[in-house]
């Protein structure tokens, strides 16, 4: 019997061994589709100081994170011919995003990542600009429903807004606490949706065990080089689990 079943036992592993060998490797980032364009949508993080109406492709990214994840995933996906495209403004907030850009552009994904210029006046002086929580959630869903209606193949992703403490300050505990209902409402709408959310706070709050806030954000904002290979690295992290076609 043992010689029989020592065959037994080479034959089922030598078959998984084979069924293994011939299975298609997963196709990575399956949602960015062939000659694709991949928009991005925010505020200074965002922006990154691209330069605009210019053809100097050295340029066009900004020095943020659309320029790490573009860098990447066009060494890494080069046969799929992905185009990228930085739309970010400096200091705007979710009602100066509409769907102009992207309906010229047909982008197979668009990212959007603001609040802290809703939330931060606001908390500060209502009257200097921003938005309530409850008025931010609305006009971002009353944007989401905008690239649903005007672009139904176009997927989304979220990007959360976060705040570290200002080198020497303590505001970050009153900002922190006064931005965490607009976290709550893009975790919302995620969910609401079906739409990935990239939550930078509780990245940015395990970077902290390793080096200080200033080494990633110099005012508590703004990224530093390294704060933006967080974004990017949450970014690609949350885009690579979204399925090839949207379920809902």
């Amino acid at each position: 019997m043992r010689p029989f079943f020592t065959l037994l036992m080479f034959s089922l592993v030598a078959s998984i061994a084979t069924a293994q060998a011939t299975s298609p490797a997963p196709v990575p980032y399956p949602v960015l589709k062939l000659n694709g364009t991949v928009l991005f949508h925010g505020d200074s993080i965002t922006d990154g100081g691209w330069l605009r109406n210019s053809g100097d492709l050295n340029h066009i990214m900004g020095q943020s994170y659309p320029y790490l994840v573009a860098s990447r995933l066009g060494l890494e996906l080069a046969d799929r011919n992905l185009t990228f495209v930085n739309r970010g403004v400096g200091g705007s907030g979710i009602t100066a995003i509409g769907t102009g850009d992207a309906l010229k552009l047909k982008p197979c994904l668009v990212s959007i990542a603001t609040g802290i210029n809703d939330c931060l006046p606001y908390l500060g002086n209502p009257a200097k600009g921003g938005l309530s929580a409850e008025g931010y959630e609305a006009a971002y869903d009353k944007l989401i429903n905008a690239f649903r209606t005007a672009l139904p193949a176009t997927r989304l992703v979220l990007v959360a807004p976060y705040v570290l403490d200002k080198e020497g300050s303590e505001r970050d505990v009153t900002r922190r606490a006064g931005l965490k209902p607009y976290q709550d409402a893009v975790a919302r709408l995620g969910a609401k949706y079906g739409i990935p959310v990239v939550r930078l706070q509780p990245a940015f709050d395990e970077a902290l065990k390793i080096a200080p806030a200033r080494h990633w954000c110099w005012d508590g904002v703004h990224p530093t080089y390294a704060g933006h290979a967080i974004l990017a690295r949450e970014w690609l992290k949350a885009v690579a689990a979204m399925p090839a076609d949207d379920a809902k």
